[in-house]
Protein backbone atom coordinates (compact mmCIF):
# COMPACT_ATOMS: atom_id res chain seq x y z
CA UNK A 1 0.00 0.00 0.00
CA UNK A 2 1.14 3.41 -0.83
CA UNK A 3 3.00 6.08 2.30
CA UNK A 4 1.33 9.14 2.46
CA UNK A 5 4.65 11.13 2.91
CA UNK A 6 3.11 14.05 1.06
CA UNK A 7 0.44 14.31 3.42
CA UNK A 8 2.54 13.62 6.41
CA UNK A 9 5.12 16.73 5.40
CA UNK A 10 2.16 18.86 4.13
CA UNK A 11 0.42 18.50 7.51
CA UNK A 12 2.92 18.93 9.63
CA UNK A 13 3.66 22.50 7.70
CA UNK A 14 0.29 23.46 8.40
CA UNK A 15 1.19 24.88 11.69
CA UNK A 16 4.15 25.83 13.78
CA UNK A 17 2.90 24.60 17.06
CA UNK A 18 3.71 21.28 18.02
CA UNK A 19 0.60 20.01 19.52
CA UNK A 20 -1.32 21.03 16.35
CA UNK A 21 1.74 19.53 14.15
CA UNK A 22 1.58 15.93 15.89
CA UNK A 23 -2.76 16.19 15.33
CA UNK A 24 -2.89 16.46 12.22
CA UNK A 25 0.10 14.37 11.55
CA UNK A 26 -1.99 11.54 13.45
CA UNK A 27 -4.87 12.56 11.38
CA UNK A 28 -3.54 11.62 8.15
CA UNK A 29 -1.57 8.50 9.33
CA UNK A 30 -4.58 7.24 11.48
CA UNK A 31 -7.41 7.89 8.07
CA UNK A 32 -4.42 5.99 5.37
CA UNK A 33 -3.89 3.34 7.69
CA UNK A 34 -7.13 2.81 8.31
CA UNK A 35 -7.10 2.90 12.60
CA UNK A 36 -9.37 3.49 14.94
CA UNK A 37 -7.31 5.89 16.90
CA UNK A 38 -3.48 7.18 16.87
CA UNK A 39 -1.40 8.62 19.52
CA UNK A 40 2.20 10.44 20.01
CA UNK A 41 3.41 8.53 23.54
CA UNK A 42 6.40 10.06 24.85
CA UNK A 43 8.62 7.76 27.08
CA UNK A 44 9.92 8.40 30.79
CA UNK A 45 8.85 10.17 34.06
CA UNK A 46 8.83 13.34 32.32
CA UNK A 47 6.27 12.54 29.55
CA UNK A 48 2.84 12.62 31.77
CA UNK A 49 4.20 15.75 33.18
CA UNK A 50 4.68 17.32 29.90
CA UNK A 51 1.18 16.53 28.88
CA UNK A 52 2.94 15.08 25.74
CA UNK A 53 0.49 11.97 24.80
CA UNK A 54 -1.12 13.50 21.48
CA UNK A 55 -4.51 11.69 20.20
CA UNK A 56 -6.52 11.77 17.11
CA UNK A 57 -9.52 9.08 16.78
CA UNK A 58 -12.36 8.56 14.40
CA UNK A 59 -16.02 9.51 15.18
CA UNK A 60 -17.38 7.73 17.98
CA UNK A 61 -13.86 5.80 18.78
CA UNK A 62 -12.45 5.41 22.16
CA UNK A 63 -8.82 4.92 22.79
CA UNK A 64 -8.33 2.38 25.57
CA UNK A 65 -4.63 1.87 25.34
CA UNK A 66 -2.82 3.08 27.73
CA UNK A 67 0.76 4.83 28.17
CA UNK A 68 2.61 2.22 30.63
CA UNK A 69 1.31 -0.99 27.70
CA UNK A 70 3.74 0.88 25.59
CA UNK A 71 6.67 0.66 27.58
CA UNK A 72 8.25 -2.02 25.43
CA UNK A 73 8.17 -0.95 22.19
CA UNK A 74 10.54 2.06 22.98
CA UNK A 75 13.75 -0.34 22.86
CA UNK A 76 12.19 -2.11 19.58
CA UNK A 77 13.10 -0.75 16.07
CA UNK A 78 10.11 -2.30 14.05
CA UNK A 79 6.83 -2.47 14.28
CA UNK A 80 5.18 -4.47 17.18
CA UNK A 81 1.80 -5.42 17.72
CA UNK A 82 -0.01 -5.22 21.03
CA UNK A 83 -3.27 -6.46 22.40
CA UNK A 84 -4.04 -3.85 25.21
CA UNK A 85 -6.01 -4.16 28.44
CA UNK A 86 -8.65 -2.09 26.93
CA UNK A 87 -9.30 -4.85 24.14
CA UNK A 88 -8.66 -3.95 19.79
CA UNK A 89 -4.89 -4.11 18.65
CA UNK A 90 -2.04 -1.95 18.41
CA UNK A 91 0.56 -1.28 15.98
CA UNK A 92 3.18 0.50 17.99
CA UNK A 93 7.06 2.04 16.24
CA UNK A 94 9.58 3.97 18.51
CA UNK A 95 10.39 7.16 16.85
CA UNK A 96 13.55 8.69 18.08
CA UNK A 97 13.54 12.91 17.50
CA UNK A 98 16.10 15.04 18.94
CA UNK A 99 14.07 14.68 22.05
CA UNK A 100 15.21 14.37 26.07
CA UNK A 101 13.42 11.20 25.54
CA UNK A 102 11.81 8.43 22.87
CA UNK A 103 8.44 8.59 21.54
CA UNK A 104 5.89 6.41 20.30
CA UNK A 105 3.21 6.02 17.44
CA UNK A 106 0.37 3.66 18.28
CA UNK A 107 -2.22 2.68 16.10
CA UNK A 108 -5.25 1.20 17.72
CA UNK A 109 -8.01 -0.73 16.07
CA UNK A 110 -11.18 -2.71 17.65
CA UNK A 111 -10.75 -5.97 18.70
CA UNK A 112 -10.76 -8.53 15.78
CA UNK A 113 -9.32 -6.01 13.33
CA UNK A 114 -5.97 -7.53 13.09
CA UNK A 115 -2.85 -5.44 11.06
CA UNK A 116 -1.71 -7.04 7.62
CA UNK A 117 1.86 -7.70 6.44
CA UNK A 118 1.28 -5.14 3.91
CA UNK A 119 -0.12 -2.64 6.51
CA UNK A 120 3.03 -3.60 9.30
CA UNK A 121 5.76 -2.64 6.24
CA UNK A 122 3.81 0.77 5.39
CA UNK A 123 3.49 1.61 9.19
CA UNK A 124 7.48 1.26 9.23
CA UNK A 125 8.10 3.32 5.85
CA UNK A 126 6.57 6.15 7.06
CA UNK A 127 8.88 5.87 10.73
CA UNK A 128 11.69 8.15 9.40
CA UNK A 129 9.40 10.68 7.48
CA UNK A 130 7.25 10.98 11.08
CA UNK A 131 10.19 10.86 12.92
CA UNK A 132 11.41 14.10 10.50
CA UNK A 133 8.25 16.44 11.26
CA UNK A 134 8.47 15.13 15.13
CA UNK A 135 11.94 16.68 14.57
CA UNK A 136 11.04 19.79 13.12
CA UNK A 137 8.37 20.63 15.45
CA UNK A 138 10.32 20.21 18.24
CA UNK A 139 13.02 22.35 17.20
CA UNK A 140 11.09 24.75 16.20
CA UNK A 141 9.26 24.79 19.76
CA UNK A 142 12.52 25.19 21.36
CA UNK A 143 13.72 28.07 19.09
CA UNK A 144 10.41 30.14 19.63
CA UNK A 145 10.84 29.45 23.57
CA UNK A 146 14.43 30.51 23.33
CA UNK A 147 13.75 33.60 21.68
CA UNK A 148 11.30 34.22 23.99
CA UNK A 149 13.48 33.51 26.88
CA UNK A 150 15.79 35.99 25.27
CA UNK A 151 13.21 38.48 25.14
CA UNK A 152 12.36 38.50 28.54
CA UNK A 153 15.88 38.62 29.01
CA UNK A 154 16.57 41.76 27.11
CA UNK A 155 13.52 43.47 28.06
CA UNK A 156 14.96 43.05 31.70
CA UNK A 157 18.07 44.30 31.37
CA UNK A 158 16.66 47.10 29.46
CA UNK A 159 14.85 48.04 32.14
CA UNK A 160 17.92 47.29 34.39
CA UNK A 161 20.09 49.45 32.24
CA UNK A 162 17.96 52.78 31.98
CA UNK A 163 16.65 52.66 36.15
CA UNK A 164 20.20 52.26 36.82
CA UNK A 165 21.52 54.96 34.29
CA UNK A 166 19.12 57.28 35.88
CA UNK A 167 19.53 56.22 39.65
CA UNK A 168 23.51 56.88 39.10
CA UNK A 169 23.01 59.97 37.35
CA UNK A 170 21.04 61.86 40.00
CA UNK A 171 23.65 62.48 42.60
CA UNK A 172 26.40 64.16 39.43
CA UNK A 173 24.47 67.61 39.85
CA UNK A 174 25.02 68.49 43.52
CA UNK A 175 28.40 66.66 43.46
CA UNK A 176 29.22 69.11 40.58
CA UNK A 177 27.61 72.07 42.36
CA UNK A 178 29.48 71.80 45.52
CA UNK A 179 33.20 71.55 43.41
CA UNK A 180 32.22 74.70 41.66
CA UNK A 181 31.03 76.25 45.25
CA UNK A 182 34.44 74.71 46.94
CA UNK A 183 36.48 76.28 43.87
CA UNK A 184 34.34 80.19 44.03
CA UNK A 185 35.10 80.61 47.33
CA UNK A 186 38.55 78.79 48.19
CA UNK A 187 40.10 80.29 44.62
CA UNK A 188 43.40 80.48 46.65
CA UNK A 189 43.58 77.17 48.21
CA UNK A 190 45.67 75.21 46.24
CA UNK A 191 44.52 72.18 48.26
CA UNK A 192 40.57 72.54 47.51
CA UNK A 193 41.68 73.47 43.59
CA UNK A 194 43.56 69.93 43.03
CA UNK A 195 40.64 68.01 45.46
CA UNK A 196 37.96 69.99 43.04
CA UNK A 197 39.84 69.09 40.18
CA UNK A 198 39.84 65.09 40.99
CA UNK A 199 36.56 65.14 41.89
CA UNK A 200 35.51 66.77 38.39
CA UNK A 201 37.32 64.24 36.96
CA UNK A 202 36.02 61.11 38.90
CA UNK A 203 32.47 62.46 38.16
CA UNK A 204 33.53 62.37 34.09
CA UNK A 205 34.56 59.20 33.96
CA UNK A 206 31.18 58.28 35.95
CA UNK A 207 29.23 60.41 33.38
CA UNK A 208 30.96 58.73 30.59
CA UNK A 209 30.01 54.85 32.26
CA UNK A 210 26.22 56.21 32.50
CA UNK A 211 26.25 57.09 28.72
CA UNK A 212 27.90 54.12 27.47
CA UNK A 213 24.86 52.08 29.46
CA UNK A 214 22.01 55.05 28.11
CA UNK A 215 23.84 53.74 24.62
CA UNK A 216 24.00 49.82 24.88
CA UNK A 217 20.33 50.36 25.87
CA UNK A 218 19.73 52.27 22.53
CA UNK A 219 21.73 50.60 20.75
CA UNK A 220 20.44 46.99 21.60
CA UNK A 221 16.88 48.37 21.28
CA UNK A 222 17.94 50.03 17.44
CA UNK A 223 16.94 53.75 18.20
CA UNK A 224 19.69 55.25 18.32
CA UNK A 225 20.54 56.90 15.27
CA UNK A 226 23.74 59.51 13.21
CA UNK A 227 23.12 63.08 12.39
CA UNK A 228 25.99 62.49 9.85
CA UNK A 229 27.91 65.95 8.32
CA UNK A 230 31.14 66.48 6.40
CA UNK A 231 33.78 66.74 9.02
CA UNK A 232 37.60 66.03 8.92
CA UNK A 233 38.01 62.80 10.92
CA UNK A 234 42.00 64.38 12.21
CA UNK A 235 40.39 67.07 13.51
CA UNK A 236 38.20 64.82 15.92
CA UNK A 237 40.71 62.42 16.67
CA UNK A 238 43.63 65.48 17.58
CA UNK A 239 40.65 66.88 19.87
CA UNK A 240 40.13 63.42 21.58
CA UNK A 241 43.98 63.08 21.94
CA UNK A 242 44.07 66.35 23.98
CA UNK A 243 41.23 65.82 25.87
CA UNK A 244 42.86 62.43 27.57
CA UNK A 245 46.36 64.24 27.28
CA UNK A 246 45.97 64.84 31.23
CA UNK A 247 44.89 61.00 31.78
CA UNK A 248 47.98 59.74 30.76
CA UNK A 249 50.53 61.70 32.80
CA UNK A 250 48.57 60.81 35.98
CA UNK A 251 48.98 57.37 34.80
CA UNK A 252 52.63 57.79 33.78
CA UNK A 253 51.83 56.74 30.44
CA UNK A 254 52.93 58.38 26.97
CA UNK A 255 50.28 59.12 25.00
CA UNK A 256 51.62 59.75 20.87
CA UNK A 257 49.63 60.67 18.17
CA UNK A 258 50.47 60.04 14.64
CA UNK A 259 48.26 62.08 12.31
CA UNK A 260 48.30 63.44 8.60
CA UNK A 261 49.21 66.92 7.91
CA UNK A 262 46.31 66.57 5.28
CA UNK A 263 42.88 66.13 6.36
CA UNK A 264 40.79 63.01 6.43
CA UNK A 265 37.36 63.84 5.21
CA UNK A 266 34.43 61.31 6.10
CA UNK A 267 31.04 61.70 6.48
CA UNK A 268 29.76 61.18 9.85
CA UNK A 269 28.30 62.11 13.28
CA UNK A 270 30.69 64.59 15.21
CA UNK A 271 30.00 63.64 18.37
CA UNK A 272 29.85 59.82 17.63
CA UNK A 273 33.17 59.94 16.11
CA UNK A 274 34.36 61.60 19.27
CA UNK A 275 33.01 58.95 21.63
CA UNK A 276 34.23 55.87 19.46
CA UNK A 277 37.76 57.91 19.60
CA UNK A 278 37.44 58.18 23.22
CA UNK A 279 36.54 54.27 24.05
CA UNK A 280 39.48 53.19 21.88
CA UNK A 281 41.89 55.51 23.80
CA UNK A 282 40.12 54.96 27.31
CA UNK A 283 40.53 51.56 26.91
CA UNK A 284 43.82 51.15 25.77
CA UNK A 285 44.95 53.53 28.41
CA UNK A 286 43.36 51.55 30.92
CA UNK A 287 45.22 48.44 30.02
CA UNK A 288 48.31 49.76 29.42
CA UNK A 289 50.92 49.41 32.81
CA UNK A 290 52.81 52.80 34.31
CA UNK A 291 55.93 53.60 31.78
CA UNK A 292 53.92 52.42 28.70
CA UNK A 293 52.70 53.99 25.49
CA UNK A 294 49.84 54.46 24.08
CA UNK A 295 49.65 55.39 20.14
CA UNK A 296 47.42 56.88 17.93
CA UNK A 297 47.35 56.61 14.31
CA UNK A 298 45.35 58.06 11.29
CA UNK A 299 46.06 57.14 7.58
CA UNK A 300 44.49 57.22 4.46
CA UNK A 301 43.99 54.03 2.26
CA UNK A 302 42.65 54.57 -0.69
CA UNK A 303 38.80 55.74 0.04
CA UNK A 304 38.96 54.70 3.14
CA UNK A 305 40.53 56.63 6.72
CA UNK A 306 42.06 53.85 9.13
CA UNK A 307 42.51 54.96 12.74
CA UNK A 308 44.36 52.72 15.08
CA UNK A 309 45.19 52.88 18.71
CA UNK A 310 47.97 50.70 19.97
CA UNK A 311 48.59 50.05 23.66
CA UNK A 312 51.83 47.99 24.86
CA UNK A 313 49.86 46.44 27.99
CA UNK A 314 49.47 42.59 27.95
CA UNK A 315 47.50 42.17 25.09
CA UNK A 316 44.71 40.14 24.22
CA UNK A 317 43.19 37.02 26.78
CA UNK A 318 42.64 34.12 24.68
CA UNK A 319 38.95 33.90 26.38
CA UNK A 320 37.90 36.94 25.64
CA UNK A 321 39.47 37.34 22.19
CA UNK A 322 36.62 35.85 20.00
CA UNK A 323 33.89 37.91 22.29
CA UNK A 324 36.09 41.20 22.52
CA UNK A 325 33.13 43.55 21.33
CA UNK A 326 30.39 41.74 23.22
CA UNK A 327 28.39 44.31 26.13
CA UNK A 328 29.43 43.05 29.37
CA UNK A 329 32.71 40.74 28.32
CA UNK A 330 36.28 41.22 30.25
CA UNK A 331 39.22 39.18 30.91
CA UNK A 332 40.70 37.88 33.87
CA UNK A 333 43.10 40.82 33.50
CA UNK A 334 40.52 43.64 33.76
CA UNK A 335 40.93 46.47 36.45
CA UNK A 336 37.84 48.77 36.66
CA UNK A 337 35.33 49.11 34.14
CA UNK A 338 32.20 47.91 33.06
CA UNK A 339 33.35 46.02 29.88
CA UNK A 340 30.63 48.04 27.54
CA UNK A 341 33.10 50.73 26.05
CA UNK A 342 34.43 48.59 22.86
CA UNK A 343 31.65 46.89 22.27
CA UNK A 344 29.18 50.69 22.17
CA UNK A 345 32.74 51.52 19.61
CA UNK A 346 31.52 48.52 17.45
CA UNK A 347 28.01 49.75 16.96
CA UNK A 348 29.42 53.06 16.10
CA UNK A 349 31.53 51.94 13.63
CA UNK A 350 28.82 49.34 12.03
CA UNK A 351 26.57 52.90 11.77
CA UNK A 352 28.96 54.39 10.16
CA UNK A 353 29.41 51.58 7.10
CA UNK A 354 32.88 50.94 8.70
CA UNK A 355 34.48 47.65 10.14
CA UNK A 356 36.80 46.99 13.35
CA UNK A 357 39.08 44.50 14.39
CA UNK A 358 41.85 43.78 17.02
CA UNK A 359 44.98 42.49 16.37
CA UNK A 360 47.03 40.97 19.31
CA UNK A 361 50.77 41.15 19.54
CA UNK A 362 51.00 37.96 21.73
CA UNK A 363 51.93 37.74 25.66
CA UNK A 364 52.57 40.78 27.09
CA UNK A 365 53.25 42.92 23.15
CA UNK A 366 49.71 44.67 23.75
CA UNK A 367 46.93 45.02 21.20
CA UNK A 368 46.11 47.20 18.22
CA UNK A 369 42.61 47.88 17.72
CA UNK A 370 42.14 49.14 13.90
CA UNK A 371 38.81 50.61 12.29
CA UNK A 372 38.34 52.02 9.10
CA UNK A 373 35.55 54.22 7.68
CA UNK A 374 34.26 55.21 4.15
CA UNK A 375 35.36 58.60 3.08
CA UNK A 376 31.83 59.82 2.01
CA UNK A 377 29.22 57.14 2.67
CA UNK A 378 27.54 56.26 6.02
CA UNK A 379 23.97 55.22 6.85
CA UNK A 380 21.52 56.75 9.43
CA UNK A 381 19.95 53.71 10.15
CA UNK A 382 19.43 52.55 13.65
CA UNK A 383 21.91 49.84 14.75
CA UNK A 384 21.01 46.02 14.50
CA UNK A 385 20.31 44.84 17.17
Amino acid sequence: MPVPVEEVVGAALASTELAEVCGRVLEVVRTELDADAALFVRSGPRAEASGSVHRAAAPGATVTVAAEELATVFAVDGPVELEPSGGGTVLALSLHPPDDVPWCLALVRRLGSRWTPAECDAAARLRPCVTLVLTHAICRQQLAEERAKQADAASIRERLLNVLSHELRNPLAPILMWTSTLKRIRQNDGEVLRAARAIDHAVSIERRLIEDLLDVSRLERGVLTLNPEPLDLCEVVRKIVDLHRSEAEQAHLDLVAELPASPAPVHGDPMRLAQLTANLIGNALKFTPAGGAVTVRLLRRGDESELSVSDSGPGLPPEVAERLFAPFVQGSNAHGGLGIGLAVAHWLVDLHGGSIEARAHGEHGGATLIVRLPATSVDTRAARS
